[in-house]
Parts: C-alpha cells; structure tokens; sequence
C-alpha cells in the first residue's frame, strides 16, 4: 500500500545482461521515470513480492530465482523494516 492506504501493484518486464540481476534491479527499480519504488517504500509495513514460479520450467516462462532475490535484496536494503512476503500459487495445469 502506499502512503495514502492503496494497494500499489508493480509489474515489470527485464532481461537480466549476464545474469548480473541485482545491478539491472537497483537501476530500474530506482528510476523515477520508471518505477521510483524507492520513493513509495517508505513506511509500508508490508510488501507481496508475486513472482511466476508456479511450474518446474526454466524462464522465460517462470521468473528466474536470481530476479526474484535481487528485489528482495533492493527492498531490504532500502526499507529494512518493511516485512516481505514472497507469495505464489499453484499454476499446474494437470495433476498427480
């Protein structure tokens, strides 16, 4: 949620260059033209990180587990007191 009580929801699309996440995460998710998410962290008590992890099946079809650890690196550098909460569903098509 942001400052004024409303659920903010993020989503964004990056290739990783050599698998260096964490620099191409920083950079875009600093951005004011971009994202500014820096800017919005301030005081969230909470926040839902939804990656695509739902399948045994390697990206681009699922996000890769570096990305996802490079935000919540960003986060809990920028917001150390913010409790992340990494959440995703069951996506299979077909069950055993």
């Amino acid at each position: 949620m942001d400052k004024e009580g409303k659920s903010v929801v993020y989503v964004c699309r990056f290739n990783g260059e050599g698998g260096d996440w964490r620099r191409g995460v920083f950079a875009l998710l600093d951005a004011s033209w971009a994202v500014g998410l820096s800017g919005r962290l301030g005081g969230a008590k909470r926040v839902l990180i939804k990656p695509n992890l739902v399948e045994a099946i390697r990206p681009p079809v699922t996000t890769p587990v570096g990305l996802t650890s490079a935000i919540v690196d960003y986060i809990r550098e920028k917001s150390p007191e913010t409790e992340l909460i990494v959440g995703d569903g069951t996506g299979a098509a077909e069950h055993e």
